[in-house]
């Protein structure tokens, strides 16, 4: 038998080149079905806090993004989904309400969730100028920052 009657009369390049096509056009399907479903999901909302120069205050940049699903007549709750020190988690903490599995966990429970992203300057975690210590521990601001934000989301 040969390589043409295996394939029902097509060379092995032209059945190559159709299960490519068949894969593309699944993968473009697959695709826009995914993003119809992620821009279809809720709305955002952004507030941003300067740093303070008050030594009792938040004395470190913040962007609170929240992110409420659609279709939910009353919010059950809030999910903080946090990031960790130093810079680069600082970055990557910008982009924490825009996530797809934490906003799937929030829209099954009918809550919020909200992703601060805090502007740290440096890698130091202590109370130096845009070190870490002074958003993660409460005493520093942090606290009265993120319970101010909560009523001017809300709007």
């Amino acid at each position: 038998m040969n390589h043409q009657t295996k394939t029902g009369g097509r060379s092995g390049c032209q059945t190559a080149q159709r299960a490519s096509a068949v894969w593309l056009l699944a993968f473009v399907v697959a695709g826009l079905a995914l993003t119809g479903a992620a821009r279809a999901g809720g709305r955002y909302y952004v507030v941003d806090y300067p740093a303070s120069n008050a030594a009792d205050e938040l004395q470190t940049a913040v962007t609170y993004t929240l992110w409420i699903p659609d279709g939910v007549a009353t919010l059950r709750g809030l999910i903080v989904h946090q990031h960790g020190a130093g810079t680069t988690a600082s970055i990557e903490g910008s982009t924490a309400a825009y996530d797809l599995h934490w906003q799937a966990l929030a829209r099954k429970w009918d809550f919020a969730l909200l992703g601060p992203s805090y502007h740290v300057l440096n890698e130091k975690i202590d109370l130096s100028p845009g070190g870490s210590e002074l958003w993660f521990d409460p005493r520093h601001g942090s606290e009265r920052t993120f319970l101010r934000s909560a009523p001017q989301l809300r709007r």
